[in-house]
């Protein structure tokens, strides 16, 4: 095994990055000597921290009962809930991998420790080892902070493979509602692009579009650049797109419900789960989604009442673990809702 899996599995606390950055300065060592991460562990080999080198503290997420799920679904294996906005999923990460003490107990799975304990040791077998507390307890799949509507958690282990197995494979169907700029030309489409870190904020996602880059499927047969559903960086990628670091397949489907004053209201199928997807590939068509300050265009009119970007996940349909398949429904909430009325009564 390679030095770097033989630690991120033993200490799954501390991200791969910060292993491997700390493998390259010397401070894990084989015997005495410096390694490169790729180093293959021998039989007999020994591990040891460098002379002076300690590592960081465990940072451990705090369950809150002052967070309320609004649950619309339990049974022994799942919970769905109806996500509020302003809520993140899960702390983020700090340089070492842990999570920010400031988020420790102010997130979603804050609220799910404290309403079911057990759900601690639920995760992915490659991060849960019992030494550490998991930083995504149950978590399969993710909506943005500002964000709300369904979303299903897994209550054990196998419920988590089920699950996250079904999102990997797109068996899911997924729904939302978003409120965009403008009138849209094509009533109905598909958004089919690659995504990517925007250069200089880590913070957001930038649209390669592959058609104007690779105009035949030939890149796609290539594997140039293209990741799929797997977290690898493929080993080649043509000259133009060399330097943007992964590059993830995204895939988004829209159509146009209803047309109000200059704003468009679509339904929104995401065929991928990519960071941002649905808002990155709203902003990319010219339509920015109404309240987002990340993607939207600051020229644009604010709409009156609305304190957040307008996008709501209405409608999941997922198979459970017993076989059964379900759709699960969370009406628009009246933060949304509110101003929709004001603005067709202008």
């Amino acid at each position: 095994m390679r030095i770097d899996k033989y630690l991120t599995t033993k200490y799954p606390n501390l991200s791969r990055v910060y292993i491997k950055n700390q493998i390259k300065l010397g401070n894990f060592l084989v015997g005495d000597k410096k390694v490169k991460p790729f180093y293959e562990l021998r039989e007999g080999d020994s591990v040891a921290l460098a002379p002076g080198f300690t590592l960081p503290d465990t940072a451990q997420i705090l369950p809150n009962p002052d967070i309320k799920l609004n649950i619309i679904f339990e049974n022994n294996d799942v919970l769905v809930i109806n996500k509020p906005a302003g809520l993140s999923v899960h702390p983020r990460q700090d340089k070492n991998g842990l999570p920010l003490l400031r988020e420790i107990k102010t997130t979603l799975v804050s609220g799910l420790l404290a309403y079911y304990p057990a759900i601690a040791n639920v995760g992915d077998p490659s991060t849960s080892s019992g030494q550490a507390p998991l930083l995504r307890p149950g978590i399969v799949h993710r909506l943005d902070k500002d964000t709300s509507g369904v979303m299903i958690i897994a209550k054990n282990q196998n419920s988590f493979d089920w699950l996250k197995k079904q999102f990997k494979e797109r068996q899911t169907a997924k729904k939302y509602l978003a409120l965009v700029h403008g009138l849209l030309k094509n009533k109905d489409g598909e958004i089919n692009t690659l995504l990517t870190r925007a250069t200089g904020d880590p913070t957001k996602q930038k649209v390669i579009s592959l058609p104007a880059l690779l105009p035949s499927d030939e890149g796609r047969r290539a594997g140039w650049g293209v990741e799929k559903d797997t977290h690898t960086t493929p080993s080649q990628s043509p000259p133009q797109l060399r330097g943007r670091g992964k590059l993830r397949e995204a895939i988004t489907r829209y159509k146009v419900i209803k047309e109000i004053k200059g704003y468009s209201l679509l339904e929104v199928s995401p065929k991928t789960g990519r960071l941002h997807q649905i808002r990155v590939h709203l902003a990319h068509l010219g339509h920015p989604v109404a309240g987002d300050a990340k993607y939207g265009d600051k020229r644009l009119p604010i709409l009156p009442g609305l304190s957040r970007q307008f996008l709501h996940a209405k409608e999941l349909e997922i198979a459970l673990p017993d076989g059964s398949k379900k759709t699960f429904l969370a009406p628009l909430p009246a933060d949304l809702q509110a101003p929709l009325d004001a603005l067709e009564r202008i």
